[in-house]
């Protein structure tokens, strides 16, 4: 179903490794997979609506949509585990704790409470073992996020878009990749069938614009290949790329003035 390969996909450097692919599932599987997308209930994680492995919707979708059950079993395999550790081998090698050498696919479920934390207490896993989280998530009016890293246990992540901004979806919501002085440099905007893919260095700061106007939600797919031990350096947003954010966040707040 899948339909990259790490080898025909271009990872752009700048300004962290990245990619993105357009038509990531085959057209007909994807029309079926958007008309069946899952209500998100409000729930944790960082829109506020959410379905993931280990919740009853997560298990009653898989089992009513075979397709889905696919695409989930898909990712959460030691194929895909694989395909993501070469495409960002080079970023893997640079500054990962562990070597790209040891990690490999481990099936475990990640429970919401340990989602929520910033760094697990006891690990139920060692360091290279790489297991899949498969999120679904909606996001609705003045959903948005500041610049950010993801916890540092995560390897790589993947964003499948099942919707595009205009006027009988949303409006906002693009994805921004910041450099490492916290300044925005390139802004992807959702689309249908498109995902983005990212290592989740030190060095990968990103945010999402806020969704201001909402007819139909922003749904995506977060898949992301995770240890249980933080396996990337620490790092914090230079001061001028916080004030570059709140500035940025105070103008949608504030009308202009006229003249």
């Amino acid at each position: 179903m899948l339909s990259f390969k790490p080898d025909q996909v271009a990872v752009t450097d700048q300004p962290f490794p990245h990619a993105v692919i357009d038509n990531l599932l085959p057209p007909e599987l994807f029309t079926e997979l958007q008309a069946s997308y899952p209500e998100c209930p409000p729930a944790s994680g960082p829109t506020g609506h959410t379905i993931h492995r280990g919740d009853a919707g997560f298990d009653a979708q898989m089992e009513a949509y075979p397709l889905w059950q696919k695409l989930f079993s898909e990712c959460n395999s030691p194929g895909f585990v694989d395909s993501l550790v070469a495409l960002f081998a080079d970023e893997i090698a640079r500054s990962c704790t562990v070597e790209r050498s040891a990690l490999r696919f481990a099936d475990h479920i990640e429970t919401r409470a340990e989602k929520e934390t910033g760094r697990i207490a006891n690990p139920a896993l060692p360091a290279q073992d790489m297991f899949v989280r498969f999120d679904f998530m909606q996001g609705i009016k003045s959903y948005n996020r500041g610049a950010h890293l993801d916890h540092r246990r995560r390897l790589a992540t993947m964003l499948i878009y099942f919707d595009a901004p205009g006027p009988e979806t949303f409006e906002g919501g693009d994805l921004i990749l910041h450099d490492a002085a916290g300044q925005p440099v390139q802004r992807i905007a959702p689309a249908k069938n498109r995902a983005v893919l990212f290592a989740c260095s030190e060095r990968s700061w990103h945010s999402v614009d806020e969704v201001t106007v909402c007819h139909h939600p922003r749904r995506f797919v977060q898949v992301a290949v995770s240890s249980c031990h933080d396996i990337w350096p620490t790092t914090q947003l230079p001061a001028s790329g916080k004030l570059e954010w709140a500035h940025r966040m105070l103008r949608k707040l504030v009308p202009a003035r006229a003249g």
